[in-house]
This record gives structure tokens, sequence and C-alpha cells, in this order.
């Protein structure tokens, strides 16, 4: 059957069937769409909440733009340690970098006979030590 208005029946039945199904998967899509968007637009707003909160948070901190310090107590502009306990510690422990190896260095000199006349049989040249550094009292408190 090919002709007839039941045959036109069916086919309209068929186009309207075909329409409701294209309109469901448009509004499907659109729904869809519509969701990620809203998501996308409360994550842009909790983001900014967020970002708000913490400049409140960090002004109302008094400490906050305090704790700007170096990761060592040692200032390379002008070349001191901080008058604090743990910029002693640190300027006794070079120290005794430098004592070691002025300690090193007589050794080298004294296994390599630096200065030693073997003709008289004496030392030319004296060899000699520092003496060793000793920690300010301020090296022995304790760092906060």
């Amino acid at each position: 059957m090919t002709a007839g208005p039941y045959c036109e029946e069916i086919n309209y039945f068929e186009r309207e069937t075909k329409k409701i199904v294209k309109d469901e998967m448009t509004e499907a899509k659109r729904a869809v769409t519509y969701n990620r968007e809203e998501h996308r637009w409360r994550c842009i707003n909790s983001k900014d909440h967020a970002q708000d909160a913490r400049v409140d948070r960090m002004m109302k901190d008094p400490m906050m733009g305090r704790k700007n310090v170096s990761g060592q107590p040692f200032n390379l502009v002008n070349h001191n340690y901080a008058t604090t306990p743990a910029g002693a510690q640190l300027e006794h422990h070079d120290n005794m970098i430098r004592y070691r190896s002025k300690v090193r260095e007589a050794s080298l000199a004294m296994r390599n006979h630096i200065g030693f006349n073997p003709i008289i049989g004496e030392q030319t040249y004296g060899i000699s030590l520092p003496p060793q550094p000793k920690p300010s009292a301020m090296a022995f408190a304790q760092i906060p």
C-alpha cells in the first residue's frame, strides 16, 4: 500500500515521530551543554570567592608580610652574618671550615717537607697553625 489516506496517516505519524525524536535529542544535548556551562560558571565563581577570601585572610594577618626571610642568615649584598643565633652558628661553621683548611695546609706542608733544608737538617720556614675559632655566646642560643 503506497497510496490512500491510511498510508498518508502512517507517513505523517512516522514524520512526527522522527521530529519528536530529533527534538528530544536536541533537548538532551542542550541540557548537557547547559549543565556543563553552569558547572563551569560555578567553578569560576567559587575560585573568585576563594581568591577574595585568601586576600582578606592575608590582609588580616599582621605577620604575613614579615615571613619573607632568606634561607640562610647571611646577607650577600654587604657580606654580613645576621645578628641572630642562626647567624652566629653559620659564622662559626664558616670559621671552622677556614680553620680546617689551614690545618690541612700545614699537614700537607709537613708531609711534603716544605721549608725543610736536608743539607743542614732544619726547618727554614716556620709552619704554624692558627688558633681554633671559638663560637660566640649567641651561637648557643635557641633558634626559633
